[in-house]
């Protein structure tokens, strides 16, 4: 896809990649929006440019990627300092990269729901870093190719689950380690991680 300088930099400033686009340039808007949602992805090409400076790049909302700045959710997400984690189902083949403030809790969370419709997630993986949100970003842009969709339960309704990967757990490791933000702590690996190389 062809992208002017302007929309190239709002991407890099919002943390996106070109991998986190989708052409809606064929899709109504609930449909783009779906399609994002099912893809994993965070940015559509609108086929109706903005009024203001007639760009094409909208986030889910459908605001204006270049005309309005990130917002503060998107923002603090972003700078938030966190671990990053990896967790495999043997039953789905699956691998999850996520981004989380509290290990505990989101363990609890992701067994509770049967994320992506599996119960038997285990830990593989987890570093500290500064900036974990931006870190978990730019892991999901690198392994945007091998996304898997998935669904669970949140408050009685279904959700699409946006972290799933068919992948091995050394290339989602790969992903979450090439990044250049700040570790704050040693990454720990379980021994059982052989048994996710599919």
């Amino acid at each position: 896809m062809n992208l002017t300088k302007d929309e190239l930099e709002a991407l890099r400033r919002h943390g996106f990649s070109t991998k986190d686009v989708f052409d809606g340039t064929r899709y109504s808007t609930s449909e783009w929006q779906r399609m994002l949602e099912t893809n994993g992805q965070h940015v559509a090409i609108r086929k109706a440019p903005c009024k203001k400076g007639g760009h094409r790049l909208f986030d889910k909302g459908n605001h204006c990627l270049v005309c309005s700045p990130a917002s503060p959710g998107f923002i603090s997400r972003h700078t938030t300092n966190g671990y990053v984690y990896i967790y495999g189902s043997l039953k789905g083949k699956l691998i999850k990269v996520g981004f989380t403030t509290d290990l505990s809790e989101r363990y609890k969370f992701i067994i509770r729901e049967s994320y992506g419709g599996f119960d038997d997630w285990e830990q593989l993986f987890f570093v500290q870093f500064e900036n974990a949100g931006r870190v978990e970003s730019q892991a999901h842009s690198a392994l945007a190719d091998c996304i898997a969709v998935g669904s669970y339960i949140k408050d009685g309704k279904t959700q699409n689950s946006r972290e799933l990967f068919s992948c091995s757990f050394s290339r989602a490791r790969d992903a979450v380690l090439k990044s250049s933000e700040k570790k704050m702590s040693e990454p720990k690996t379980s021994l059982r991680t052989l048994l996710y190389e599919f």
